[in-house]
């Protein structure tokens, strides 16, 4: 209950742009392990906001270690995408689709990799991809009307 109180704090503070006090926050429940997932990585993206590379590359760490379901590693993979790490990103997603042929949301992620690299085909493919292995009726409607964009 701490965390999620904690969470909130930190949110209210940064989102009223008081910096400072949101990242004492952040490391007062990151020393005490009050932690989730979602303050971990609200905590790295304030780091890098204020350019603490050191600390980024600490919190990215314990993400990746604690990650244990498909869903955390597309959050990895989507946290690197908004970085710009592009070949970080793929390599997380190519080890979950090994893993996890079945869901479509990886190989939607790699066609995001691939329409900002600019490479029109390989987004066809991975939305094609994402769309053959959708079962909700709302992902394959927005698969389905990127790819129509594309075409």
């Amino acid at each position: 209950m701490l965390s999620s109180t904690h969470q909130i704090g930190c949110s209210l503070h940064r989102g009223n742009n008081d910096t400072n006090t949101a990242q004492a926050l952040y490391a007062f429940a990151y020393k005490n392990q009050f932690i989730t997932r979602n303050l971990l990585h609200n905590y790295s993206f304030l780091a890098q906001q204020v350019g603490d590379t050191e600390l980024v590359h600490k919190l990215d760490k314990v993400l990746h270690d604690i990650a244990n379901t498909p869903f955390d590693f597309i959050l990895l993979a989507e946290q690197a995408i908004s970085r710009k790490q592009y070949v970080k990103a793929e390599k997380i997603l190519n080890k979950l689709i090994h893993d996890t042929p079945y869901l479509p949301e990886p190989f939607f992620s790699l066609a995001k990799i691939y329409y900002l690299e600019g490479d029109i085909e390989a987004t066809q493919q991975y939305l094609q991809s994402a769309l053959d292995k959708a079962e909700d009726q709302q992902k394959q409607g927005i698969y389905q009307a990127k790819l129509y964009t594309l075409k």
